[in-house]
């Protein structure tokens, strides 16, 4: 997201190539896809191993790396149509803080790994899901 956001300012300011900015996007794209791919396989595992906390910090993370995307892909789309996207300062800003929100959280796992407090011995454990009978 911050390469994507770097190639968005430089297009506005004539720095940086269409090509470039198009080589960002997709590898932005590649990543999203990959990303969207296991979003709930790493919910559940995160929620098994760390507890129902770790599962809604993630998932609150998630939610906000959602928004910023939009954002993003908003500023990009501004970007390719040679028009100035509003906002990039306060959107770089917000990137920079999911990153600390990323660090934060694993921090929190791997001192739950380094004491032992992950499984049934997670904070807050998840229960398993109740899975319904087809028949």
């Amino acid at each position: 997201m911050l390469r994507l956001s770097s190639a968005v300012r430089g297009r506005a300011r004539e720095t940086a190539s269409a090509e470039l900015l198009t080589e960002r996007f997709s590898d932005y794209d590649q990543v999203l896809y990959e990303w969207n791919d296991s979003l709930n396989v790493n919910l559940a595992m995160v929620g098994t191993y760390f507890g129902e906390h770790a599962r809604d910090l993630l998932e609150r993370a998630y939610e906000t790396y959602q928004q910023v995307g939009s954002e993003l892909e908003d500023a990009y789309r501004t970007a390719t149509h040679g028009s100035q996207p509003a906002a990039l300062d306060g959107l770089d800003r917000r990137l920079w803080e999911l990153d600390g929100t990323a660090y934060q959280l694993n921090v929190f796992m791997m001192t739950q790994l380094r004491e032992g407090a992950v499984g049934r011995r997670a904070p807050r454990p998840l229960d398993p899901p109740r899975l319904g009978h087809h028949g």
